[in-house]
């Protein structure tokens, strides 16, 4: 498969850095052993997408809209070097390759983000 055809989509709900404003993207993600995962690829642009960066500013604390149902989460991007990264990046690669094409396109390194859901929020909710 050289597209982005038949995978998985989900909408990352973050807050705009500069805007404070919320902004929502809908990026393939991966379930690799007991992990959720996505790259920020943006198409192997020389630039990372805004999303990371909206990301990075709020310690990888967003949403996530999977299958229509929203829940907090946070992401946190493995090094670069990591043995995580590695093994993570080849399992996607085997699943949809055109995140190599993508690769190949820049000379950064494409970030790859696991997240995980966050706990409830305590004092929240109906007493």
């Amino acid at each position: 498969m050289n597209s982005l055809d038949n995978l998985d989509v989900l909408i990352i709900h973050t807050v705009g850095r500069k805007t404070g404003e919320p902004r929502s993207t809908a990026i393939p993600y991966f379930r690799i052993d007991d992990g959720l995962y996505v790259i920020a690829s943006a198409g192997g642009q020389d630039a990372n997408p805004a999303w990371i960066h909206n990301l990075r500013a709020t310690q990888g604390v967003s949403e996530l809209t999977i299958n229509r149902i929203r829940r907090p989460a946070i992401g946190t991007e493995l090094p670069a070097n990591s043995d995580e990264r590695t093994r993570v990046w080849d399992r996607i690669l085997s699943i949809a390759p055109v995140f190599s094409d993508y690769q190949s396109k820049t000379t950064r390194i494409l970030p790859v983000i696991r997240f995980e859901d966050l706990p409830p929020q305590r004092g929240r909710g109906k007493q």
